[in-house]
């Protein structure tokens, strides 16, 4: 845990310039809240969380993004009580603009998944970013550049060394503004090395009212060499309410 919060104290800013789109309209500051849940009784009860907080943040030429996410799922059935999902993470990236579409990011993840195989996973990347549109609505952008991963296994992993990977980091992002009220986007993140980890997300979200929208979501990630034999690709469908600020 102390490699991310290190990393994330690196990515703080400590200048100040400029104007973008990274936080719509005159704020300097805003994001996003998404919460969903499944609950279910009878034959067999379920219970599943799923929650997400995402803040952005503009600081002169620095551009700033703080993630926080997890899920949780558990099944009981005849009595007995089962966990089927249980999954964290927490990140940050800087962002440094030289001007509107060219940037330098620099980024750092933390991730919990005991049923990917893994205790931990730290993620951190360095490079360069390109925008080729954005609009405030719509958006498609670049980045690239080397990277590091390391993986602490499970106690009982079959893997008993500690993984470390450098890595080439790739990440792309689109969005499109469908209507006034509706947004679809896609973000592609992979890196490289001596395996390959992908995750993709894509989203729907609708307008409701106000700043509150309904959002569907397809995640997968999915990995060339799974630990522990657990299977390559992993799939997460939500439908969750997102609030917006």
């Amino acid at each position: 845990m102390k490699h991310i919060i290190g990393s994330l104290f690196i990515l703080l800013p400590c200048t100040a310039m400029a104007n973008s789109n990274w936080v719509p309209g005159p704020a300097t500051f805003g994001g996003t809240t998404e919460f969903g849940g499944t609950f279910t009784t009878g034959n067999t009860k379920t219970s599943s969380i799923k929650g997400k907080v995402d803040l952005k943040h503009e600081l002169g030429n620095w551009e700033n993004e703080y993630i926080v996410e997890g899920l949780y799922k558990k099944d009981e059935s005849d009595g007995k009580s089962e966990t089927t999902a249980s999954r964290y993470q927490i990140g940050a990236q800087g962002n440094y603009r030289f001007d509107e579409d060219n940037y330098m990011f620099a980024n750092a993840t933390y991730e919990n998944d005991r049923f990917r195989g893994f205790d931990y996973r730290i993620s951190t990347a360095a490079g360069y970013g390109h925008k080729f549109f954005d609009d405030g609505g719509d958006l498609l952008k670049a980045e690239f550049g080397p990277g590091y991963v390391y993986t602490k296994p499970l106690a009982n992993s079959s893997a008993n060394e500690n993984d470390k990977n450098l890595v080439a980091h790739i990440n792309a992002e689109f969005q499109k503004k469908i209507s006034e009220s509706a947004t679809f986007s896609q973000k592609m993140t992979a890196d490289w090395g001596e395996r390959l980890d992908v995750r993709s997300e894509s989203a729907l979200s609708t307008k409701v009212i106000g700043a509150l929208a309904m959002k569907f979501g397809v995640t997968v990630r999915y990995s060339s060499k799974p630990l522990d034999e657990k299977k390559s690709t992993d799939t997460e469908t939500t439908l969750t309410l997102l609030y917006s600020f």
